[in-house]
């Protein structure tokens, strides 16, 4: 596509991943529903079984605001340690989200090139975080797959700083997206079912 519109191939790799998620972000706003009040799809048994859900899961707790519920959450000291665990899972995530074509670009491909190399990663860590996510809650543990998610990012990251040869760094590269990015879903989970009422885990 070098050249139409007068656009360069690698601008547009840009546009049509925007142009996809732009697609589904316009169709998920008329299919996505805000309360299961409002759910069509839900047959009424559904949509009474999900709402007695939501109440034992806010565990009586008030669902208004008052700013005294935000000063209790923030007295709270787990709040700041989940917070410093989010934080520490969003950092290499981003890193390796923004910098992965350059990594690849280093690694001696073209722009262009290292653009679509960077999609197998990112396709590996959708996989994983989908995997990850189904066997924390079958297991209903959540601080063992952030530990592993975290290892397994060590050791990509590790191999990217270390070796030189084109194949061991892309390798490193996929296992550190491995690694990094199912925890982040699990650390939410993990402070939502830890959060009780909607207000503190609006804080959280």
């Amino acid at each position: 596509m070098e050249g139409i519109a007068g656009l360069h191939g690698w601008q547009w790799i840009f546009c049509l991943e925007g142009f996809a998620t732009v697609s589904v972000a316009f169709t998920a706003y008329f299919f996505l529903h805000d309360y299961p009040d409002t759910a069509s799809f839900l047959t009424d048994a559904e949509r009474h079984y999900v709402i007695e859900m939501l109440k034992q899961d806010s565990n009586n707790l008030s669902t208004e605001y008052r700013f005294q519920f935000v000063l209790q959450a923030l007295k709270d000291y787990k709040v700041f340690v989940q917070i410093g665990i989010y934080i520490g899972t969003l950092v290499p995530g981003y890193a390796i989200a923004l910098f992965m074509p350059t990594i690849i670009n280093e690694l001696g491909y073209s722009a262009a090139t290292a653009q679509l190399l960077s999609v197998p990663p990112f396709a590996c860590g959708c996989i994983f975080t989908v995997l990850v996510g189904i066997l924390s809650d079958k297991h209903g543990l959540r601080g063992p797959y952030v530990i592993g998610g975290a290892l397994v990012s060590l050791i990509g990251y590790l191999t990217l700083y270390t070796q030189q040869s084109a194949g061991a760094s892309y390798a490193g590269a996929v296992l550190a997206a491995i690694g990094v990015y199912p925890p982040t879903p699990v650390i939410l989970a993990w402070a939502s079912s830890n959060a009780g009422g909607d207000m503190k885990r609006g804080v959280v």
